[in-house]
């Protein structure tokens, strides 16, 4: 695991791209973090319960190959390599709406 934490920060119902020009509301992710969330993905699939294909979906965008995309979901996603994804609120505008989304959720998840 890497010394360094890294955070990606995207809205609710934004996404990831795994390579390529990220089209608006989405990010890059790297592969191998990319990887690692689409196999979270696929491993925790079921048809039943609440379970991380209905909080996080895969698909495949012509021209630009595999994508994830956030569903109805807020909070932070750590993976395995220590790779931190923060998602908010879609209605949130950067700035101080982020910074204080931040320093709330901060406190309640201790």
């Amino acid at each position: 695991m890497s010394s360094s934490i890294k955070t990606y920060t995207i809205t609710e119902f934004g996404g990831f791209v795994r390579s390529g020009l990220p089209p608006a509301g989405c990010q890059l992710l790297p592969e191998r973090s990319f990887d690692a969330l689409e196999e979270f993905i696929l491993a925790n699939y079921s048809e039943s319960d609440t379970d991380a294909e209905e909080l996080l979906s895969l698909s495949v965008w012509s021209g630009l190959g595999k994508s994830i995309a956030v569903k109805n979901y807020v909070g932070l996603i750590t993976m395995k390599d220590g790779t931190v994804i923060e998602i908010l609120p879609k209605i949130q505008c950067g700035g101080r709406q982020a910074d204080l989304f931040r320093d709330i959720y901060s406190h309640v998840r201790g």
